[in-house]
């Protein structure tokens, strides 16, 4: 699992994208997506507002469909895990 460290900078959607890009890549199916994003306590607030607009406009879907940005998840356990994080 790899981490993404995300401090306060002028670049804070460039560096958004990029996180996103880290975690949602081939579906999240992938041995070196970011498990995690650690961010700064003064951007904090304003990143995770920017993440939940951000993942409210992906297209989930088909994922044989170009246009889909998130298909289903392909393991079992791999769902309820996400679904654990989503609880916490």
């Amino acid at each position: 699992m790899t981490h993404f460290y995300l401090f306060n900078t002028l670049f804070i959607t460039l560096l958004l994208l990029q996180a996103l890009s880290g975690v949602f890549f081939n579906k999240g199916e992938n041995c070196i997506a970011a498990g995690r994003i650690f961010v700064e306590d003064s951007i904090h607030d304003e990143f995770v507002q920017k993440v939940i607009a951000e993942v409210k406009k992906m297209k989930i879907g088909n994922p044989l469909d170009r246009s889909v940005d998130h298909g289903p998840q392909n393991h079992l356990a791999h769902l309820n895990s996400l679904i654990e994080y989503v609880k916490v």
